[in-house]
């Protein structure tokens, strides 16, 4: 695993003839925007998608019964469905809209990993992380009394293995970035992945700043969970995507409760927009899916109340 995977992201593209998709670049041929690994420049196509949503579709997700509210409901879960697809996963069931990747980790480390932990336990990450994927384990070690543990570069800026306490029995979670901010490395996460499954320890993987360059499967890559943000994928700011296993979302707490308005973050324009590339909210477990039962009895209870009303013609 000490494999060094170094990638350009414009093989066999002519960047000539991408300028006119951004409006942006269109401004001057002398404008060339090389700050992508921070925040990515918009594409007409998410732009115009978000645009048409606030101007013809714009209605709250899962909770009206409307035809506009119908319509937003099914553009925003169309998300979802791309998303899931775009990453390969097995259902629209594993992914989670959130406001960023940093809130995608954050519950994790607060939803999940937080409740499990027990002095002496161990999270392991890398030296390469951004602070988005370190400061949150920092945290609920020190509220558990657990041990953060930091997983070294060699000389050639590959990720250190030769520690046996990486997969040892006390280790709870593994949690590593797909791609460096920094360095540019592509870590072999799916090698990672399986060694740590052999030792039952779960997996997460900041994808930020891979999603848009390297392609994803979660699957064949077989990790616990995943984290990317909208914005460095050429989608809005303020929409994130947390992919977990099926079974892991059962087991996670929500982070925030109260009420399930999808807007949250960017909310359905924001899901909508990156849904062109892959993106957008939050619901821990699946508080925004859709749900047939409780969608026919709040039907139901409409129409025995406008009916007790009189004078009310109720369209089907």
């Amino acid at each position: 695993m000490s494999a060094i995977h170094q990638r350009s992201g414009c093989q066999g593209i002519r960047r000539a003839s991408l300028r006119p998709d951004f409006p942006v670049l269109c401004q001057s041929q002398d404008l060339h925007y090389l700050d992508n690994a921070a925040t990515a420049q918009k594409p007409h196509a998410v732009i115009d998608a978000m645009t048409q949503c606030l101007s013809q579709a714009y209605a709250p997700v899962h909770r009206g019964l409307y035809p506009l509210a119908e319509q937003a409901t099914e553009s925003y879960e169309a998300a979802r469905q791309q998303v899931a697809q775009f990453i390969g996963a097995s259902s629209a069931h594993e992914v989670v809209f959130t406001r960023s990747a940093t809130e995608s980790i954050n519950m994790v480390a607060n939803g999940w990993m937080g409740p499990r932990l027990r002095p002496g336990d161990r999270i392991w990450v890398t030296r390469m992380e951004h602070h988005a994927n370190y400061l949150p384990w920092q945290r609920v070690c020190q509220q558990t009394g657990a041990e953060l543990c930091v997983l070294e570069l060699d000389a050639a800026g590959a990720l250190d293995f030769s520690a046996e306490a990486v997969f040892g029995p006390r280790t709870r979670l593994i949690a590593l970035c797909h791609v460096s901010n920094v360095l540019g490395v592509e870590n072999p996460v799916a090698e990672v992945c399986a060694k740590a499954r052999a030792q039952g320890i779960p997996v997460l993987v900041d994808a930020a700043q891979s999603v848009a360059h390297v392609p994803l499967h979660v699957q064949q890559m077989d990790c616990d969970f995943l984290a990317f943000s909208g914005h460095k994928m050429y989608g809005p700011s303020g929409i994130g995507v947390l992919y977990a296993r099926d079974e892991r979302l059962q087991e996670m707490a929500p982070l925030l409760v109260g009420g399930s308005w999808a807007g949250g973050g960017g909310g359905v324009p924001a899901a909508v927009g990156p849904s062109c590339d892959a993106s957008a909210h939050h619901g821990p477990g699946g508080c925004h899916r859709r749900s047939t039962t409780r969608g026919a009895w709040l039907a139901y209870f409409a129409v025995c109340r406008c009916a007790a009303v009189g004078h009310c013609v109720i369209y089907d």
